[in-house]
């Protein structure tokens, strides 16, 4: 017996000592193995970053789009594993310097088995990392996009109509506000005050703000609202279809829409506006007073003309130093009247003057500006008499002809600048100019002259530019009285007889 039990415990003892001569031998190959586990460690950080940098390299490409959850979800494991590998990589640094080499060092086995875990789960992330279907989608609308509206703080008859409509947006018993005002007279302004002011993006879910022109139709609005939403309706052609999408799409949020340069009377239910119970609301700005009361606003709001004070204090900042100018200062304040009071006119007229730079030209452009009689017209009329002065302001016939020309594309056209030059050229409005090369500098030239004076704009769209539809109107009334231009123009195959200007 007792032989047999000495016999067992030896054979345990055996398989014991196995296990621990195995156990220092796994000990020594993981400390024989740091070095080569940290080179293995750093190859497969470098290779999980470069996909990841990857990623979102080609998410940052497109100011559209984002990664989606999933995805979003992998680049935050590997931000986290990412502060692994660096403590890792600070215990590998501080056992070196240490200088260890005993074999089968505790700390360095530990280490080096802790390094051959952190690999398999880079590898594995790795392999995560490579989504077998496109990781970027459409970002959703963002709450406000941003105008960069001018300030309204110095002039008081725009800031009053600001602070009133916000007062307005407060009152739940409120839905539909209407702003209505003579041309240029500052209404876009507000509209983009109100996009871009802080306290309305903390009132509403999304803020939408669409030029509707006179040449609106359905579609234009339902294109702007759905672009604005981020809406895919690609391949629908439906207009029932699409508002019945924009309706479900808004009928969860709290939207503020806000609608300028409104000609006529627009039925929001048939574009796809809700009327729910989100406590949304409606803001359209009009030339019409009647527009306001057909379209069943709450309140009516009237923008009014600068007060001569106000209306000098602007041009007087708009034209700059030139105004301190022996003399001037009673020269501007006649110019900044014929301004009637008009923030358009005002920035256009005052550009013009900041040019001027003694008595002579400022009395000069005083006379340029008055020699236009003026109608009995409030109105668009009205406007573009005054701003036939930037007009007359052109040094060359060539430069009229050019702006006028460009005048017989349609309302908030955009128009492609290569295309623009040719037309000028073909029609002789660019001299002495045989090569094309040549005549392309050239045309620049008057296209920058002109976008100097803000006869053109330059469009979002790059290469492109676009004529203001005051300008436009000006330009037409110029052209239709001068028998120095005249030309042709296909119209429209419904329109039988010409245009009144």
């Amino acid at each position: 017996m007792l032989e047999a039990a000495a016999s067992a415990a030896a054979v345990e003892l055996y398989k014991d000592g196995r296990k621990l001569v195995s156990h220092i031998g796994r000990k020594n190959d993981y400390a024989n193995d740091l070095e080569s586990n940290y080179n293995r460690l750093i190859k497969e950080t470098d290779m999980l970053y470069a996909r990841r940098d990857d990623i979102v390299a080609e998410a940052n490409k497109h100011k559209t789009k984002e990664v989606n959850k999933k995805c979003e979800y992998w680049i935050s494991r590997v931000m986290k594993i990412e502060e692994e590998v660096r403590e890792l990589e600070a215990k590998y640094k501080k056992e070196n310097r240490k200088g260890k080499k005993i074999l089968g060092s505790n700390s360095h086995s530990k280490l080096s088995r802790s390094m051959a875990k952190k690999c398999e789960e880079l590898h594995n992330l790795w392999l995560e990392g490579k989504f077998e279907t496109g990781v970027l989608v459409e970002k959703l609308p963002e709450a406000v996009r941003i105008m960069h509206a001018p300030k309204t703080e110095d002039k008081p008859s725009l800031h009053w109509a600001i602070k009133e409509i916000l007062d307005l947006l407060r009152d739940r018993n409120i839905r539909r506000i209407g702003l209505w005002g003579m041309p240029g007279i500052g209404k876009t302004t507000i509209m983009k005050s109100l996009n871009d002011n802080k306290d309305i993006a903390k009132m509403f879910d999304i803020v939408i703000c669409v030029k509707v022109s006179k040449n609106w139709s359905i579609k234009m609005l339902q294109d702007a609202i759905t672009q604005r939403l981020k809406l895919n309706v690609e391949g629908v052609t439906n207009p029932d279809e699409i508002a019945w999408r924009i309706s479900k799409e808004l009928e969860c949020k709290r939207y503020l829409l806000l609608l300028d340069e409104v000609w006529d009377i627009l039925d929001l239910l048939v574009i796809g506006i809700p009327d729910n119970e989100k406590d949304s609301k409606v803001v359209l700005a009009t030339r019409y007073r009647d527009i306001c009361f057909d379209m069943e606003t709450d309140e009516q709001i009237k923008l009014k003309c600068l007060s001569e004070a106000d209306a000098y204090k602007m041009f007087k900042e708009k034209v700059g130093r030139n105004i301190t100018l022996p003399g001037i200062e009673p020269i501007a304040r006649l110019v900044a009247s014929e301004c009637a009071g008009l923030p358009l006119l005002i920035d256009r007229v005052a550009r013009a003057f900041r040019k001027k730079d003694n008595f002579e030209l400022w009395s000069d452009g005083l006379r340029s500006l008055r020699r236009w009689p003026s109608i009995e017209v409030q109105g668009m009329d009205e406007l573009i008499e005054f701003l036939k002065f930037c007009y007359e302001d052109l040094d060359c016939e060539d430069r009229k002809f050019c702006f006028l020309y460009s005048a017989l594309y349609p309302e908030d056209f955009e128009i492609y600048i290569d295309y623009l030059l040719e037309c000028w050229r073909a029609e002789g409005f660019i001299h002495d100019a045989n090569k094309f090369r040549v005549a392309r500098e050239k045309g620049h030239t008057i296209l920058h002259d002109l976008i100097n004076v803000s006869l053109l704009e330059r469009s979002d769209r790059t290469n492109y530019v676009r004529m203001n539809k005051v300008l436009r109107n000006m330009a037409l009334q110029i052209s239709s009285e001068s028998n120095n231009f005249k030309v042709l123009v296909r119209t429209p195959q419904e329109q039988r007889q010409p245009p009144m200007r």
